[in-house]
């Protein structure tokens, strides 16, 4: 059986969204608005919330792991891509100056 999500689900998922907007626009700046250190600098903070996103959805016991899994897993996944972008961005950025 698949209950009907609650409001919190939506809100959470809404934030999730209006957060991954503002990270699409701040990887695309312009050099004099935000430094390459502050771009690798994100990437690396969000590299690692994923990591710890992953694995307390992984630790979390019986009652509670699907919920925890159905949120924690997505957010690790993209977390981790816009991490990994903010790296190569911040990378590129560098050497081309």
């Amino acid at each position: 059986m698949h209950a009907c999500p609650s409001p919190l689900i939506n809100v959470l998922r809404n934030r999730i969204v209006a957060g991954i907007r503002l990270i699409c626009m701040c990887l695309y700046l312009k050099e004099e608005d935000v430094n390459s250190g502050t771009r690798g600098l994100t990437g690396a903070v969000l590299v690692l919330s994923s990591e710890q996103a992953f694995s307390h959805s992984l630790l979390i016991g019986f009652p509670h792991q699907a919920f925890a899994q159905s949120i924690l897993l997505p957010f690790a996944a993209v977390s981790i891509v816009t991490g990994i972008a903010f790296l190569l961005v911040s990378l590129f950025r560098d050497q081309k100056s």
